[in-house]
């Protein structure tokens, strides 16, 4: 990863973690978990109800880009 021009992050705030980001402005972002943590578990549910709920995902995605 860190030859494609990731930055290692560490498990930054989730246990068992490993996160890289890449650009400036943050263009990309990996999240490597364990197949059987429920931080993945949990992700992918997150992902799931945004799937299933368009008007949640966007709004969703406007917090995220007002906050940024």
């Amino acid at each position: 990863m860190l030859d494609l021009g990731y930055e290692f992050r560490g498990e930054n705030g989730i246990a068992r973690r490993h996160y890289f980001v890449k650009g400036i402005p943050r263009t990309h972002h990996v999240h490597v978990l364990e197949m059987d943590s429920g931080a993945r578990q949990r992700m992918l549910l997150f992902r799931d109800v945004l799937l299933a709920q368009p008007d949640l995902a966007q709004e969703y995605a406007h917090e995220k880009i007002c906050c940024l």
